[in-house]
């Protein structure tokens, strides 16, 4: 890993090329940027001032994250409309790193996140977001209260229970609104700080 001044990019005009173009997984294009001075040497990023790091794509936090993260692969990621956070998880180190990115204002930051804190990460959700385990395709939305407690009395008059008023129901709207659709089943419901969550998963 090389790194190279906020000076030196400004000093002698350079400026991150695209060095490499191709497919990353499920087939999206992808490209690397690297910077080459003078000499050819190659560089992965530019670090500033105070200490963090940016590749032409991201800000990292400092360049021990930026070396780090580098090897994480991404298993959770939590979305609203105006914002996406992205959990990685290190296997050989245990270590965590949020991504967080703002597309209106095409910004990205990579930060560690401590392994105490990391459970956080799953509860610190606001009503707009939609979480996602990434290798399961498990997903997650937020329920106010008021509405869990509607369901789960209706669920009680029917003789079922949540889980399974909740799923019939599913099952029963798919079938009506697209028949060769893969039906979703309902994995766990749970409470956290901010709400009641209910956590889906694609049938197999």
């Amino acid at each position: 890993m090389k790194l190279i001044s906020r000076r030196r990019i400004e000093d002698e005009n350079l400026a991150f090329t695209e060095t490499e173009r191709g497919m990353g997984e499920g087939g999206i294009g992808c490209v690397t940027l690297k910077i080459v001075d003078s000499a050819g040497v190659i560089y992965d990023a530019v670090l500033y001032e105070d200490g963090t790091v940016f590749n032409g794509f991201c800000e990292f936090e400092d360049s021990d994250t930026f070396r780090r993260a580098r090897e994480a692969q991404e298993i959770a990621m939590k979305q609203s409309s105006s914002r996406t956070s992205r959990l990685h998880y290190a296997a050989h180190t245990g270590e965590f790193f949020e991504e967080y990115e703002v597309p209106s204002v095409c910004y990205s930051r990579v930060w560690q996140v401590p392994r105490d804190k990391a459970i956080w990460w799953f509860f610190e959700t606001s009503e707009w977001d939609e979480l996602e385990l990434t290798d399961t395709g498990t997903a997650a939305f937020w329920l106010p209260a008021n509405l869990v407690q509607k369901a789960r009395k209706t669920a009680e008059a029917e003789n079922l229970s949540l889980r399974g008023w909740i799923l019939e129901k599913l099952s029963r709207n798919l079938d009506l609104a697209s028949p060769g659709v893969e039906k979703e089943r309902v994995i766990l419901a749970f409470s956290s700080p901010v709400g009641t969550f209910n956590v889906f998963g694609t049938e197999k």
